[in-house]
């Protein structure tokens, strides 16, 4: 029997048998990660399960881990935000001298987009539209995703041109923390 997420007495999400999860949810953390966390709260609330790697066991929080949870997934959500970052004392840190970095720049990111792609999952996106909050800038998401490798060439060279199209092909929607607009 398939899982499934309840909305209320009356609403059923169900999944198809070879499915755990109504969403994984693809970010940059150092970004992301806080808005991520509000979404995975907002989409449980309603009732979806949801793949979130800080609610997984870190035993999950890994490659092969990632790449299960995308496979059992029904949807891929992307959050799209960025800003500018260096490495300090081993961290990520926001800097506006540093460079841009989002989610479309994280190596990992561009194996869980490979993945949902391989398995035919459907992309939802979301995107920061508050400038505090790491508003995504798409040119420098698209740069960086090309040259930011250590090598100074794409970020994943097998995947980085095929995911970069997922940010012409999707219709990301804002991000909205009021109440009222949620």
């Amino acid at each position: 029997m398939a899982e499934t997420a309840v909305l209320g007495a009356d609403r059923v999400f169900p999944l198809p048998d070879n499915k755990k999860y109504h969403f994984f949810i693809c970010h940059h953390q150092g970004s992301g990660g806080d808005q991520a966390m509000i979404l995975c709260g907002l989409l449980e609330k309603l009732g979806y399960l949801v793949w979130y790697d800080n609610g997984v066991m870190a035993t999950q929080r890994n490659l092969p881990g990632m790449k299960d949870g995308v496979t059992k997934s029904e949807c891929l959500l992307i959050f799209l935000s960025g800003r500018k970052e260096s490495v300090q004392d081993g961290q990520s840190v926001a800097d506006t001298a540093g460079q841009y970095e989002g989610t479309f720049t994280q190596w990992f990111c561009h194996e869980e987009m490979a993945t949902a792609r391989e398995q035919e999952l459907r992309f939802v996106g979301v995107m920061e539209t508050d400038e505090r909050h790491c508003k995504p800038d798409f040119a420098l998401e698209k740069s960086r995703a090309c040259t930011g490798g250590a090598d100074g060439g794409p970020v994943h060279d097998k995947h980085v041109e095929a995911n970069l199209r997922l940010m012409d092909d999707v219709c990301f929607i804002p991000f909205r923390r009021q109440e009222h607009e949620v």
